[in-house]
C-alpha cells in the first residue's frame, strides 16, 4: 500500500508538473497575434456603461474574453505585458484540467483519472488554447465544471443543492464564452433527469425542487 501510494503521488506530481510546464513556461515570449488582438478591449475607450454594453452585444462571440481583457486594461491600458494578460486564460485551462480529473475520478477511479488527465494535459490543442487570449479555455472550464457540479449533486448529499448551482452557473459561463458550449445542454438534461428520479421520493423534495428551479432560472437569466 505504501509503495502504491508513493507511485500515485509520483504520477500526480508528474501530471501537475507537465501541466504547468506546457501552459505557463514562456507564456509571454511572443507578441499578440491576430486572433488575440481582436479580443483586446480597452476600458478607457468607452465613455458610458451603455457604450460598453453596445460593444459587447455587437460581437459575434460571448463577452467573457472581452470582459477579461477590459478588466486587465484598467491596470495596463497599453497591454504591454503578454504574460499577465494570457495568464487568466492559462489558469482557466488548468482549472478545467483539475475539474476533469475530479470528474473522472468520481465516475471511474483514481488511476483512470490520472491516465485520462495526462492525455488531456498533453493534448496539443488544449495546450494551444491555454496559451492564447481567446474564449476556448473558459468554454472547456465551464463545460467540465458544469458536468462535474451536477455529477456531485447526484452522488453526495452535501452537494445535492450546491452542485446544482455550480453546474448551472458553470454552464452559463461556458455559453457566455461561446455558443459552442451549447453542446453541454444534452448531458446536463440527462443528469438533471437522473437527479430528479433519484430524489423525487424524498420527504424534502419540495425544497430540492425549488433549488433546481432557482438554479435553472439563474442559468437562463445569465
Amino acid at each position: 500500500d505504501i509503495g502504491k501510494n508513493k507511485l500515485i503521488t509520483l504520477q500526480i506530481g508528474l501530471l501537475l508538473g507537465v501541466s504547468l510546464l506546457l501552459r505557463i513556461v514562456n507564456l509571454g515570449y511572443s507578441n499578440f497575434q491576430g486572433d488575440e488582438i481582436s479580443t483586446l478591449c480597452r476600458f478607457s475607450d468607452f465613455n458610458t456603461p451603455v457604450q460598453f454594453l453596445v460593444f459587447l452585444l455587437g460581437q459575434r462571440k460571448g463577452p467573457v474574453q472581452y470582459l477579461v481583457t477590459c478588466a486587465y486594461s484598467i491596470f495596463d491600458p497599453s497591454f504591454s505585458n503578454e504574460l499577465a494578460l494570457r495568464l487568466p486564460f492559462a489558469v482557466a485551462n488548468l482549472m478545467a484540467l483539475v475539474c476533469f480529473f475530479i470528474l473522472v475520478q468520481r465516475l471511474f477511479s483514481l488511476q483512470v483519472a490520472i491516465y485520462s488527465s495526462f492525455i488531456f494535459a498533453t493534448n496539443g490543442i488544449f495546450i494551444a488554447f491555454a496559451r492564447i487570449i481567446q474564449y476556448q479555455s473558459f468554454v472547456v472550464l465551464g463545460v467540465v465544471a458544469g458536468i462535474l457540479g451536477l455529477t456531485l449533486a447526484l452522488q453526495y448529499e452535501k452537494w445535492r443543492v450546491f452542485g446544482l448551482y455550480l453546474g448551472f452557473i458553470s454552464a452559463a459561463m461556458a455559453l457566455l464564452a461561446h455558443f459552442d458550449a451549447a453542446f453541454i445542454m444534452l448531458p446536463m438534461a440527462v443528469l438533471v433527469v437522473h437527479w430528479w428520479m433519484k430524489f423525487h421520493n424524498l420527504p424534502d423534495f419540495a425544497r430540492l425542487r425549488r433549488h433546481l428551479i432557482a438554479a435553472a432560472t439563474l442559468f437562463t437569466f445569465l
